[in-house]
């Protein structure tokens, strides 16, 4: 096989596999309605749990720097988290990569990201929130339950985000 072909193809495929969790047994994203499970995490400049953010409508996304997917939807979650600042709704990014306390703020500060990002290296709240492919993003209502999800390709305009967000207050 030509050299050029076999590495366009392994890149291709390394760049793929930065969109898929590791494979895992059981377990579905969360549904409609279902609670947030409970989790605790860090960032380089604080931890956030789910008890902080009880009473608070709240958006959770998962993602990868590596994630094709994740480069093109995460804007619009930034765009959408600049719009709502000061509303009281709650952004935690979340990333499990386990280099995340390196690559994540080389990748926020070359996007122009200003959404607060934690590290999950250990995967556990990945696994608590049913994540097998990123990005996935949760809306939750101020009473800690799912109103809205989505997956790889979340197929919204800012304006369309903006506007769940706002449905949650």
């Amino acid at each position: 096989m030509d050299k050029t072909i076999l590495t366009a193809a392994l890149l291709s495929t390394m760049t793929l596999a930065g969109c898929v969790n590791e494979k895992r047994h059981g377990g579905d994203a969360l549904p409609p309605g279902a609670a947030m499970p409970g989790f605790s995490v860090s960032g380089p400049d604080a931890a956030v749990s789910s008890d902080d953010l009880a009473g608070a409508p709240s958006v959770v996304v998962f993602f990868r720097t590596t994630c094709p997917d994740c480069s093109r939807e995460m804007p619009n979650v930034e765009e959408a988290f600049r719009r709502v600042a000061g509303s009281g709704v709650r952004f935690v990014c979340v990333s499990k990569e386990d280099d995340a306390a390196v690559v994540v703020p080389e990748y926020w500060a070359r996007t122009g990201m200003t959404m607060p990002y934690y590290y999950d290296p250990a995967g556990g709240m990945f696994t608590a929130f049913g994540v097998r492919f990123v990005p996935t993003l949760y809306l939750f209502d101020s009473e800690g339950k799912v109103a809205w999800a989505a997956v790889e390709t979340f197929g919204f305009t800012v304006d369309e985000l903006v506007g769940r967000i706002e449905g949650l207050r």
